[in-house]
This record gives C-alpha cells, sequence and structure tokens, in this order.
C-alpha cells in the first residue's frame, strides 16, 4: 500500500539505523500509529517482538496477515472450489516473485520468496479461485460506490450534484463478488480468524492499486477513470511468512490503547501533523475491511453521506489532527506507554506548524515546538534530534502544487521511568464505534507473549483473538 499517505517505505533503513544504533539490545517494538504496517513488518522480519496500533480497521486486518501469522494457512475448512487456470495461478507466481524483488528485503527476505510462495499453496489455490468468479450485477459497491450506480448520487455542500466514481464498472463487479464470496465463507464458518483476514488483506491491497483516487478516498477523480482504475482487478499474494516473534495487532485511539498493552521496548511514533483525519481519508478501506462482518450491510449503505460516501456514525476525530491538541496529546500518549525509548519521525512539510504553499521552504517553528517537548528533563533522560533523508521529494503533494523539497527528522528519548501513569481517558471511541457496529471484533489480535495482555482490559462482549 506504497499509495497511502504518509507512508513510511522510503525510511524503513533510516527507522531501523536509529533504533539499532540508539538501542542496540532492544528487540521489542510498538508502532501506534501502524498505517500500512510496514514499519512493524520491517522489525518483525528482524527478529523483533511487535505492537501494531491503528484507529482504522484496514490497519488492523493488515496487521493481523502481516505481523500475527504463526503458521502457514491451510484453509482445510474450504472444500475443494475447484481447479484454477494454470494461466492465473502463473500470474499469481509471477506477481508474488516480483513484489519478493521490489521489496529488496526491507520488509520481507527476497531469498524466501520461492519457498514461501510453495508453502502458500492453499492460500494462491483459493486467491486464484477468487480471481476467477464471474461478477456480480447491481452488489453493493456497484450500487453505491460507482457512476453506474442506483444508489451513488451525491450533493455537495456546494451544490454540485453528481455520481460517485470510485472503480470501474468491471472492477466493481468483480469485488462484489470476491467480497460476497468471502463474506458466505465467513458466515458458513469456513473461515478461520487468521484466514478471512489474510483473504481481505488482498483484496484490500488490490482496491488501492485499481481504486479511482489520487492516493486518499476522500475524494474521486470526477469526470473520469484514470489510467491505474483501468487495470482489470487481480487478487495478488501478500509479501507473508511464519514468524515465531510474538505479535499484536490492535484497532484503538493511540491514546487509550497503552494500558492494554505488555512491556516493551522502543515506542515509534508517527503521528499525523495535519488537519487530515484518516478514517474519513480512507472510509472506504475501512468499509471494506468490515465486509465480511457487518450485521447489516445494507443499514450501513443507507447512511452514506457527502460526496465521499462515508457513514459519519464510523468515523474518528484524532486530537493530533488539531494544532491546540498536539503537543498535550503527545505528552499523554507517551506517558501512557510502557516503552524505554520514544523514536519519532516529523515531516517538516505542510503541517500544524508550516503552512508554506506559497514559500520555497517550510519554517522551523514545529521541529523547535518539539525539540521543547522533547527536552523536558522531567520526561526525559536526553533526548537526540537528526535527519532522517536529509531532504527527499513530497510525493503527496496538491494538485497543482510544485513538488518541494522537505526535511524529514527523528526525535529519539529515553523516557525517565518505564511505568505508565494512569490514563486520563476511560474510553476508547474507536471500540466504542467498532461495537455499535457490530464490529467489535476489530480489538486486538495477539501471539506469542502479547496474546495475554493486562487482565480486564476488554468489555464482556470481546476478546483477544490468538494465534
Amino acid at each position: 500500500m506504497d499509495k497511502y499517505l504518509g507512508n513510511k517505505r522510503a525510511l524503513l533503513d533510516s527507522i531501523h539505523t536509529a533504533v539499532t544504533s540508539h538501542a542496540p539490545r532492544a528487540k521489542s517494538i510498538c508502532d501506534v500509529f501502524a498505517g500500512t504496517t510496514n514499519v512493524g513488518r520491517h522489525f518483525r522480519q528482524r527478529g523483533f517482538d511487535v505492537i501494531s496500533n491503528d484507529c482504522n480497521r484496514f490497519s488492523f486486518v493488515l496487521g493481523v496477515a502481516y505481523l500475527c501469522l504463526r503458521a502457514w494457512p491451510d484453509f482445510d475448512r474450504i472444500e475443494c472450489v475447484g481447479k484454477p487456470s494454470a494461466g492465473t495461478i502463473e500470474r499469481l507466481h509471477q506477481t508474488f516473485l516480483a513484489a519478493a524483488r521490489r521489496d529488496a528485503g526491507q520488509t520481507f527476505p527476497e531469498d524466501r520468496a520461492e519457498d514461501s510462495w510453495n508453502n502458500l499453496k492453499p492460500y494462491w489455490h483459493i486467491i486464484a479461485y477468487l480471481n476467477e468468479l464471474p461478477p456480480v450485477t447491481g452488489g453493493y459497491i456497484f450500487e453505491n460506490f460507482t457512476l453506474w450506480g442506483k444508489k451513488s448520487k451525491f450533493l455537495s455542500v456546494r451544490g454540485t450534484e453528481g455520481k460517485r466514481n470510485y472503480f470501474s464498472k468491471e472492477n466493481a463487479e468483480r469485488l462484489d463478488a470476491i467480497l460476497t464470496t468471502i463474506r458466505a465463507w465467513w458466515d458458513e464458518g469456513r473461515l478461520t480468524e487468521t484466514e478471512v483476514h489474510l483473504l481481505m488483506a488482498s483484496v484490500l491491497e488490490e482496491v488501492t492499486i485499481v481504486a479511482n483516487v489520487n492516493g486518499t478516498f476522500h475524494d474521486f477523480n470526477r469526470d473520469r477513470l484514470w489510467p491505474n482504475s483501468l487495470q482489470s482487478l487481480h487478487l495478488r499474494i501478500p509479501l507473508i511468512a511464519p514468524s515465531a516473534t510474538s505479535s499484536q495487532a490492535n484497532c484503538a485511539d493511540a491514546l487509550a490503547v497503552g494500558e492494554r498493552l505488555a512491556n516493551y521496548e522502543i515506542l515509534y511514533l508517527d503521528p499525523p501533523y495535519n488537519f487530515r483525519q484518516y478514517t474519513a481519508y480512507y472510509h472506504l478501506l475501512n468499509f471494506i475491511a468490515a465486509y465480511p462482518f457487518l450485521p447489516d450491510i445494507e443499514s450501513y449503505l443507507a447512511k452514506l453521506e457527502f460526496v465521499r460516501g462515508q457513514n459519519m456514525e464510523d468515523d474518528f476525530a484524532s486530537d493530533f489532527c488539531f494544532r491546540d491538541r498536539f503537543v498535550d496529546a503527545l505528552g499523554e500518549l507517551i506517558d501512557s506507554m510502557p516503552c524505554k525509548y520514544v523514536c519519532m519521525s516529523y515531516y517538516g512539510g505542510r503541517n500544524h506548524w508550516n503552512h508554506w504553499s506559497h514559500k520555497n521552504r517550510p519554517t522551523d517553528e514545529g521541529i523547535l515546538t518539539l525539540g521543547d517537548f522533547f527536552g523536558d528533563s522531567g520526561r526525559f533522560r536526553g533526548c537526540e534530534v537528526f535527519p532522517a533523508l536529509q531532504v527527499r521529494r513530497n510525493y503527496q503533494s496538491r494538485v497543482g502544487e510544485k513538488k518541494e523539497f522537505v526535511d524529514e527528522h527523528f526525535f529519539f528519548a529515553e523516557k525517565r521511568s518505564r511505568a505508565r501513569l494512569a490514563q486520563t481517558r476511560n474510553t476508547d471511541p474507536i471500540l466504542q464505534i467498532n461495537e455499535k457496529l457490530g464490529l467489535g471484533r476489530f480489538h486486538s489480535y495477539a501471539t506469542g507473549r502479547f496474546q495475554n495482555p493486562l487482565p480486564g482490559f476488554l468489555s464482556n462482549k470481546t476478546a483477544a483473538y490468538v494465534a
């Protein structure tokens, strides 16, 4: 999911260097704004115990699929679904090997690609079957999110009328067929918890490739289908392999998850630095992630609003997306976490302190503000600030603006006390949203030593899922 806003793939080596040079004995890390889970995947491959968290359900699905796999999946509850064509299987094979080459060892060992492919035969057999399903006419994606749908009309706050244009007709019909089948398999008890997340990870990653959007799902290309969206939707096999390391995937507000976690050493932070509310910017991925589990899909879709088509009961505003709350929220978060070190990425582009679309360079206000925060000797024993990449291109620049060079830095600090302070928030808004929608399973999935987090953190309606 390299199109994800703020994706840290380009910084993985720099993050690794920052962690291993400042805490060479550390073997556990928590990424509390996990997004694509690339940071966790990078460290898991290198033997770290990994915890991931994000307010978005799609990130939880990726966390289960990429971070929590303990054994090769066998999909033995699904009876023979027919023999896919050799061409479909070979295409899956080649795209898997090509993805491993592109990854170049960042999150997956390239030299194990062929061995992993062979061990994933039951998985790619199912994916090949899904890729060959006949299209479904009039499905939920088609009707609500395409130009041809009967329920895709919108009226903007400015009075503009139109239809949502997230997918081509062909891809919407194929996506509906795939999602309907996975949902039926889950309802019939033919998929394990791990297996359904593996299938949904394949779906989510393909949707980001073929959706008619510019990186986020807050809007779509109104007038036409862009070339990427005219590609035929074709599910792929994620770069996955089992690991004996401990792992945990969480779907929670970062400010409410700390008390649920066992001790770990490194807290990695890449918080939102601007107004963008990520549950709104990735609402469609979060809906798709929930598709197999929603008790009533039609009721959920009946509440879609705005041009983008989001159910506003399924939304969350993070304190980190407000300038006047950011620093206090950062302190609250770090104090609540049972870690020894904090490593934070700071993106010096357009953020709370830099609105510089008409300037060549950002100001230093943000880095000075955060420098003062990490300079608090009552909270930290010490802190170092250093460039992550001296300059890198801002590939998420807005349409019509030049792609600027921007600075990115790391803050690396040691906490004075590893003990977590009592959290001032008694509720987790993400858990409340998911439970209200009948999606309490989007909470925590754990393996190894993380499978028994602090007692009492779960409500009576939910339970931690253990691989």
